[in-house]
Formats: C-alpha cells, sequence, structure tokens
C-alpha cells in the first residue's frame, strides 16, 4: 500500500513540474490532453474503486454467510455432542445390564450345576433306600417264614411232648394220686 502511495506521489509530481514548465497557451493545449486523460485514468480508477468496493462487499456478505454457516454448525455440533453424551450414557447403562445379566446367568448356571448334583444324590440315594427296603422286606419274609417255621416246630415238638408224656402222667397219675392225695392233706 505504501508503495502504491510512493508511485502515486512520484507521478503527481511529474505532473506538477510538467505544468510548471509549460507555457499557459502550451498548458491549455496539454491541459485539455491531461484533464481528459486525468478524466480517463479517474474513470477508470472510480470503475476499479466501485468493483473493489463490490467484490468487498461480495467478500463481507461470503463472509457473513460463512459465519453464519460456522455458527449452524457448531449448534450442529452442540446437538451432536449433546446426542452422543446421551447414546455413550444409553451404551453405559446398557452394558451395565449385559453385566448384570451375565452375572445372573453365571449364577443360575452354577445353581444348575448344584441342582444337577443335588438330583443325582437324591436319585442315587433313593435308589439305594429301594434296594435296602427291597433287601428288608426279603429278610423280613425270610424271618416270618423262619418264625412261622419255629412256631410250627415248636408245635410239633409240644405235640410229641404232650404225646411222650400223657402215656407217662396216666400211668403216674393213676399210681401215686393216692399218695400224692395224702401228701397234700
Amino acid at each position: 500500500m505504501e508503495e502504491d502511495k510512493g508511485s502515486e506521489d512520484t507521478e503527481n509530481w511529474k505532473v506538477f513540474e510538467a505544468l510548471c514548465r509549460k507555457t499557459p497557451n502550451e498548458m491549455d493545449a496539454e491541459g485539455n490532453d491531461l484533464i481528459t486523460s486525468l478524466r480517463s485514468d479517474l474513470a477508470g480508477l472510480q470503475y476499479k474503486r466501485d468493483k473493489l468496493i463490490s467484490e468487498n462487499n461480495d467478500l463481507k456478505n461470503q463472509m457473513l454467510s460463512r459465519d453464519q454457516r460456522i455458527l449452524e454448525q457448531q449448534v450442529e455440533i452442540d446437538h451432536l455432542r449433546e446426542h452422543n453424551a446421551r447414546q455413550n450414557a444409553v451404551i453405559s447403562s446398557l452394558r451395565k445390564k449385559i453385566q448384570d445379566l451375565e452375572e445372573i446367568q453365571r449364577n443360575l448356571q452354577t445353581c444348575q450345576g448344584r441342582s444337577e448334583i443335588t438330583i443325582q444324590t437324591l436319585q442315587r440315594d433313593h435308589r439305594y433306600s429301594e434296594e435296602k427296603i427291597k433287601d428288608l422286606e426279603k429278610k423280613l419274609r425270610s424271618l416270618e417264614l423262619e418264625c412261622h417255621n419255629e412256631e410250627q416246630l415248636k408245635e410239633n415238638a409240644r405235640c410229641q411232648f404232650h404225646d411222650l408224656v400223657r402215656p407217662w402222667t396216666r400211668s403216674f397219675v393213676t399210681r401215686h394220686t393216692p399218695i400224692l392225695l395224702r401228701a397234700l392233706s
């Protein structure tokens, strides 16, 4: 910018010197050419100025538009961050639920394993008890049969004993009854 001013100043000095060296008639002729030239330059510069002002306004509008888009994008980014934070909270909550459910599943599997072991133990105990019951029933039948046989043997022995003792008691009673009666009296 300073270079532009420096070149303008140099050009202005040249114009001033040229004007000062010339005579008034020469100056009028050259002045008309110079005025025409200056007006032409002025018109070109005004056009450039208008064009630069227009470009500057366009750039300002573009900057405002860009700033507006940036603000909109920042608002959208904030919404996305908020949404992301919510999603992260939901994900965290779901992970916690998954961990809790996995823990419950492990506990249920452990409990199921224990239940299966308990069932197997109870089934084994039940089979053992059934076998023991069968053995005891067999033993009971055997003892009942033995007892029945023993009673029959006892009854047979009593009958035999009575059969054996009866003739003796008759002979003893008939022989010793008078003696016994005397002794008792």
